[in-house]
């Protein structure tokens, strides 16, 4: 499962539906994830309005509200945004929306495939959704090669590779 950011409709942000701003997120996330069918699991926040489900239901997307009084339900989406602001927000002074969605989209970038995840074998999402795939030389614990180092944000983000030998 990847985790996207691309587009959130900016009908969220300013509490009103505006069915352009779906159709264009429903069309980015179609291209992030090469998936037709869009499924979105929302809460039940006065944002998600009687017009809501129609502008879903127009754009192909299946929407879930979750239970009453289940906040649990909730639990993977909190815990993201418990990450992304511990290692990645709070290291920064966001000066606008754009910069905000700058840092965002290069930690969720991190996130997806560099970032190993205790949940899925310690693998990125991008191996563990095509198993199939050759590990890499970095997975193995007694490579013998050069070590690199990505650095992104300015080095607040850094991932260590092993290069072949």
């Amino acid at each position: 499962m990847r985790v996207l950011k691309r587009g959130v409709p900016d009908a969220l942000k300013r509490r009103r539906l505006d069915l352009v701003s779906y159709a264009v997120f429903a069309r980015k996330a179609r291209a992030a994830t090469g998936q037709e069918t869009l499924r979105l699991v929302h809460d039940r926040d006065g944002k998600f309005c009687r017009p809501f489900p129609a502008a879903l239901h127009a754009n192909r997307i299946i929407g879930h509200r979750t239970q009453i009084h289940s906040p649990n339900l909730n639990a993977y989406a909190e815990r993201m945004q418990q990450t992304l602001q511990v290692e990645c927000l709070d290291k920064f002074l966001v000066l606008g929306t754009g910069h905000l969605d700058y840092l965002v989209a290069e930690y969720l970038d991190h996130y997806n495939t560099e970032r190993p995840h205790s949940g899925i074998g310690f693998m990125v999402p991008e191996q563990a959704d095509a198993p199939s795939k050759l590990r890499l030389v970095q997975d193995r614990p007694n490579a013998v090669g050069r070590v690199r180092c990505k650095e992104r944000l300015g080095g607040v983000i850094k991932h260590y590779t092993r290069m072949a030998a």
